[in-house]
């Protein structure tokens, strides 16, 4: 996990990795007879975080007054619909140009709360594939292996600027990006879809 990011909780079923390595134990909790009994991971599972498109914008309405707000929007889509979250930082992460990214889950989207450790993910474009590729609705054929896919993953549409259903843009839609959090190896799943 990025330092200064919120803590999520997980259960030991939800680790899809054999083994986790050891640089992934960033701390651990004992017990008066010196039993763990709380461990703290790295990003080990990738579900503590939200997936989507972002895009980076400033508020002008005060700036005469030296106060222009920044703003991280992440489009993504919650299992159902889309939605879309705005978290206040202090300076915008470069890229942010409607690209598949990452927010770390526990931040803030109350404007008036300055997220000042924010930090995206950029997602990694694994291959381009066709709806054939698709292994139903839990995984798909790459290039580079087969990937599972996230749970409930939404597709985006950049030329309607939204999230649409993976059943949907596959009866729409012939070709498929597919993003990932990390490789299949190092237990990343395809995490953002963008067809057209």
């Amino acid at each position: 996990m990025l330092s200064g990011a919120p803590l999520n909780a997980i259960n030991v079923s939800d680790i899809d990795l054999t083994s986790v390595p050891a640089s992934q134990i960033k701390y651990t909790v004992q017990d008066n007879a010196g039993t763990v009994t709380n461990i703290v991971l790295g990003d080990v599972t990738g579900e503590s975080w939200i997936y989507g498109i972002g895009y980076g914008k400033r508020d002008k309405t005060d700036e005469e007054n030296g106060n222009s707000p920044e703003y991280v929007v992440l489009r993504h889509w919650d299992g159902a619909k889309q939605e879309e979250s705005t978290f206040r930082v202090l300076t915008l992460p470069r890229g942010l140009g409607g690209v598949p990214i990452a927010v770390p889950r526990g931040y803030s989207t109350d404007a008036s709360i300055v997220n000042t450790s924010l930090d995206t993910l950029k997602l990694t474009l694994i291959d381009t594939v066709k709806s054939s590729a698709f292994d139903g609705s839990s995984g798909v054929r790459t290039k580079d292996g087969y990937y599972e896919l996230a749970e409930n993953i939404g597709v985006y549409i950049s030329e309607q600027n939204r999230f649409i259903s993976l059943q949907t843009a596959k009866s729409n839609y012939t070709s498929f990006r597919v993003y990932a959090n990390k490789t299949a190896e190092n237990g990343g799943k395809i995490r953002v879809i963008v067809a057209s």
